[in-house]
């Protein structure tokens, strides 16, 4: 039975024990590794609109914490530090669909001086083709 709006949700809470971002360059590998001595954990929330049963819309936000001990005179605190969107909207007919997908990382500033900073964005217009076997 077709449905002219349908809404769906998602909350997600998790563990990061390792994480890296690395870039390969001609001179050689630039990027971090996150001390996993951190404790890092994350939080997910989105939702999904489908519309006439071809149109989707989807939103989603990441977010990085740590339970980070700074120093042995600072007891260890909730300290946000990166926070990633994700919005892509699609038409769909079966299993193919075009559309859209943006997705960014950005460092947030949470009183303490982190020496990671995570900023990234990547914007992409698509044909897509899923199935089942």
């Amino acid at each position: 039975m077709p449905s002219w709006i349908v809404l769906s949700y998602l909350l997600s809470f998790g563990f990061a024990p390792s994480q890296n971002e690395v870039m390969q360059t001609p001179y050689g590998y630039v990027g971090t590794i996150i001390n996993d001595d951190y404790k890092n954990t994350v939080i997910k929330l989105g939702f999904t609109l489908e519309l006439f049963d071809f149109v989707r819309i989807k939103d989603e936000i990441q977010n990085y914490q740590s339970f980070a001990r700074i120093n042995s005179n600072v007891l260890p605190a909730f300290n946000p530090y990166r926070i990633n969107y994700i919005f892509n909207a699609e038409l769909f007919y079966n299993d193919f669909s075009i559309g859209i997908l943006h997705e960014c990382d950005h460092p947030i500033e949470s009183g303490f001086n982190f020496d990671f900073k995570y900023l990234s964005s990547n914007t992409e217009i698509y044909f897509k083709i899923e199935g089942k076997l």
